[in-house]
């Protein structure tokens, strides 16, 4: 959360790890643990931001390295596709808002929505994970 945080770069593989880690069900306990975990993550480390900031890092950082020619398929870290990085970081915020039951206020609805849709630089890709994740979630 710290580097985060600090806006060093994009970290799709621990934005899945923690969204597996929230994931997992497993007794009445660990739910009851996980509520309030949902709870710390997004109220003491302002998590939905953070996401919403990471994924637009990573956004521009792909557009700047294949100069405006993103497509499902382009990867900058040799590990996750373009579409699957997208992906990670709207599951997170979506289990994050359903399973701790909170509401994304406007201004990050905005945000989102400004990032994913109306951006000069958003892909084709970028609107239809977009709209269908605000139709989803």
């Amino acid at each position: 959360m710290t580097d985060l945080h600090r806006k060093q770069g994009w970290f799709v593989p621990a934005i899945k790890h923690l969204h597996e880690l929230l994931l997992h069900d497993a007794t009445n306990t660990v739910k009851f643990f996980k509520a309030d975990l949902i709870s710390l993550v997004v109220n003491k480390h302002d998590v939905i931001s953070v996401l919403i900031q990471s994924l637009s890092t990573y956004q521009l950082d792909v557009w700047n390295k294949t100069h405006g020619h993103v497509t499902i398929e382009t990867s900058v870290d040799d590990r996750f596709t373009y579409e699957e990085s997208i992906k990670i970081h709207l599951d997170l915020l979506s289990l994050l808002l359903k399973k701790g039951c909170f509401y994304l206020v406007l201004k990050r609805s905005e945000e989102l929505w400004d990032l994913l849709i109306t951006n000069e630089k958003a892909s084709f890709l970028n609107r239809e994970l977009g709209f269908t994740w605000f139709i989803t979630c």
